[in-house]
């Protein structure tokens, strides 16, 4: 979700991507999916049938809710959970001498402050800080963002905005 990317000052280090990758809040549009999902490890409420785990009534302004269906035609389809946006922020960085991908970094954990999805919410930025050496502080703007519409989550916590903060030494 939200992939944002980053170039910091001197970019000595190549190129960063950071985005959030879904973890904990998902539903299901059918019942063999949400088996698929006991099958896998994740806590399924008994009869979390459809309706039954919409948590916000039709028409109340909720813009993930949505009466599409999963095509019945396409049996790969019904074992597919659907995903929340957010989850946990990730990073990863491009080297500008061989162009891979690094593997991703874990920045911060969607388990943390309340087990609440966390969503990007601009690129970073780079402070200068003052005194001796060359460092930068990077400041990633983020939110935590309860799921909207049908959703099997084990979160209570409220939204939120935040900042991520990072102090990096720049080499000479």
């Amino acid at each position: 979700w939200s992939p944002v990317l980053f170039t910091p000052p001197g970019a000595h280090g190549g190129v960063h991507l950071f985005f959030a990758e879904s973890r904990g809040c998902w539903f299901c549009e059918s019942d063999k999916c949400n088996e698929h999902q006991r099958q896998n490890g994740f806590a399924v409420p008994e009869g979390a049938g459809r309706r039954r785990l919409l948590k916000h009534p039709p028409g109340a302004g909720v813009a993930a809710h949505t009466k599409k269906k999963v095509p019945k035609s396409t049996p790969e389809n019904l074992l597919r959970p659907q995903w929340r946006p957010g989850g946990d922020v990730k990073m990863m960085t491009i080297s500008l001498g061989t162009l891979k991908w690094s593997d991703p970094h874990l920045v911060y954990v969607e388990a943390s402050d309340g087990h609440i999805p966390k969503v990007i919410g601009n690129p970073p930025i780079a402070v200068t800080l003052p005194g001796a050496g060359r460092r930068t502080q990077w400041l990633l703007p983020y939110w935590r963002e309860k799921p909207r519409g049908r959703a099997v989550c084990t979160t209570k916590a409220p939204d939120y905005s935040g900042v991520l903060t990072s102090v990096v030494s720049i080499p000479a």
